[in-house]
């Protein structure tokens, strides 16, 4: 009837049509200008906001999700990888049983749990944020003052603003990637000192978000807000190109990692796929995104010496093994036994094994690499995994993971899976660490995204070497 009555008011059929198409384009504008530009008021309850968003809404979700979590985070209106962890820091705690709510993006059941419960934290500004953005507060009048806010740490010359992961090469470097600034810090191993900040605008960094390293001398970074890749010469810091094109199939990257063969693998969360590239001349291999592959917002990534590739999917809470010499699926661990729960890190060890880190439920599952056989899930409480971030093996047969939510660190012995020790000195420097590595040298090296640091640890004995600020 709406069709007729608009026809019979003077347009042609073919006018209709424009007119129709002309309306759907504006529809569609209009939405993306939505999805990724946040506004005040109500009408953030009926926004999703997600990694790329930015606005007012942002900070208020920001505000809030900090209120109820008791994180430290920057209030900047930005939605970033710091903004989504939070995020599923609060839905761990305000849906509590239901699973399919972590997701680190605030939508319409997130905005419902961040207006209706009562934060942690009644200060003036909280108030402030749960009136703006939900038209109501769930308190009346806040109760308590507005305390003194921590100083922001300033970056030293070593430009560490929130960095966000972390790797080393063959040559004794290692590799920040800082999402603050969008730069990329490298650092001497042998003694923590600075080799140089790569911050150029040539080198296409926007919002780095992972980064690796080749046995070829390069370093690879993904860059989140602009889907591509910067591929980098480990042994002058040269650029070697920024692979941007649409083809490789680079869709909000969230992880990367090399095999022993010379290629490039890269998880792809907003499309779902992996892709592969060669890494002597960065040619695209592959985009895999078959169903059966079961990529289901992929986060994680690693590889090991037999020639596999092991990828997690958050959604829905699996990990799935791939051949890398032809990339065929090997099997999709989806199993209840294997204990996957937002899957957010994965490594693998000289011993043949895999191990996962469950940010979902405080949890690290070991796997056979062999077979894909269950060896034991981890959950003791002594353990101390609060919302593991990051997992990482070494030489000597250790396993050590980061613990964002309590700044600390644990040591497994890789052979048995016994806790070693939970390092949470404050003298280490730990500040809502968010990725790990090690050297060639025997060292452990953390990003403390808060702390605008990195810490360095000696694996041999679990002293402290430095705190690099």
């Amino acid at each position: 009837m709406k069709f007729r009555k608009i026809n019979n008011r003077g347009f042609s059929h073919v006018e209709l049509a424009i007119v129709v198409l002309v309306v759907a384009v504006l529809g569609l504008v209009g939405y993306r200008v939505l999805k990724n530009t946040s506004h005040a008021g109500s009408l953030c309850k009926g926004q999703l906001l997600q990694v790329g968003s930015s606005g007012q809404c942002v900070k208020d979700a920001q505000i809030l999700s900090v209120a109820f979590t008791g994180t430290k985070m920057p209030i900047d209106g930005k939605y970033g990888p710091l903004t989504k962890t939070n995020i599923l820091i609060f839905q761990k705690k305000a849906f509590t049983n239901a699973k399919t709510q972590w997701d680190g993006i605030a939508g319409p059941n997130t905005w419902g749990k961040l207006c209706s419960l009562i934060p942690l934290t009644k200060t003036q500004a909280v108030y402030n944020a749960q009136k703006d953005a939900c038209g109501s507060t769930s308190f009346s009048v806040p109760v308590t003052p507005t305390p003194t806010p921590t100083p922001t740490p300033t970056p030293t010359n070593y430009g560490l603003k929130y960095p966000i992961a972390i790797t080393t090469d063959n040559l004794g470097h290692v590799w920040v990637a800082n999402f603050g600034d969008d730069s990329v810090t490298e650092i001497n191993a042998k003694d923590g000192s600075l080799v140089k900040v790569y911050n150029d605008a040539s080198y296409g960094f926007s919002i780095p978000y992972a980064i690796t390293t080749d046995n070829l001398g390069h370093v690879w970074v993904v860059n989140c807000a602009s889907n591509s890749v910067t591929e980098l010469n480990a042994n002058n810091g040269s650029l070697v190109k920024v692979y941007n094109d649409a083809s490789y199939g680079i869709n909000h990257p969230s992880a990367i990692t090399t095999d022993s063969l010379g290629h490039v693998w890269i998880t792809n969360d907003d499309n779902n796929s992996v892709t592969e590239l060669n890494a002597n001349d960065g040619s695209l291999v592959k985009v895999y995104k078959d169903a059966s592959f079961g990529l289901n917002y992929p986060y994680a990534i690693t590889t090991d010496s037999l020639g596999h590739v092991w990828i997690t999917n958050d959604d829905n809470n699996s990990v799935t093994e791939l051949n890398a010499n032809d990339g065929s699926l090997v099997k999709v661990y989806n199993d209840a036994s294997f204990g996957f729960t937002l899957p957010y890190a994965i490594t693998t060890d000289s011993l043949g094994h895999v191990w996962v880190a469950n940010f979902g439920d405080e949890s690290v599952t070991e796997l056979n690499a062999k077979d894909g056989s269950l060896v034991k899930v981890y959950k003791n409480a002594s353990y101390g995994f609060n919302s593991p971030l990051g997992i990482t093996t070494d030489s000597l047969g250790h396993v050590w993971v980061i613990n964002y939510s309590n700044s600390s660190v644990t040591e497994l012995n890789a052979k048995d899976g016994s806790l070693v020790k939970v390092y949470n000195d404050a003298s280490f420097g730990l500040n809502y660490p968010t990725a790990i590595t090690t050297d060639s040298l025997g060292h452990v090296w953390v990003a403390n995204i808060s702390g605008y640091s990195v810490t360095e640890i000696n694996a041999k004995d679990g002293s402290l070497v430095r705190v690099v600020k």
